[in-house]
């Protein structure tokens, strides 16, 4: 049974399509290293981004981000008080 792939359909499910290019199962050593990798890459980026905060910044001063500080501190006083109950 053949069947296209725009057809919204599934090929029989005893089919079975294997990717070459993709491991199956990654040993401890290689996940070790993946995870060493972007320890380092996270180690090297700034934890805060100066650039778009001033970008930011500046969109606030000239208008083009308009704030509603209202909701804001609504926003604000709800993520801290989640963030106390499950603490508890």
């Amino acid at each position: 049974m053949k069947m296209s792939a725009s057809s919204g359909q599934h090929p029989p499910s005893d089919t079975h399509h294997v990717q070459e290019n993709i491991p199956v199962a990654m040993t401890d050593q290689e996940i070790t290293g993946i995870i060493g990798e972007a320890k380092k890459a996270l180690q090297q980026m700034p934890e805060i981004d100066e650039a778009r905060i001033a970008e930011l910044r500046q969109a606030i001063a000239n208008g083009s981000i308009l704030l509603d500080v209202d909701t804001l501190a609504w926003d604000m006083l709800d993520f801290y008080r989640n963030r106390a109950d499950k603490s508890d």
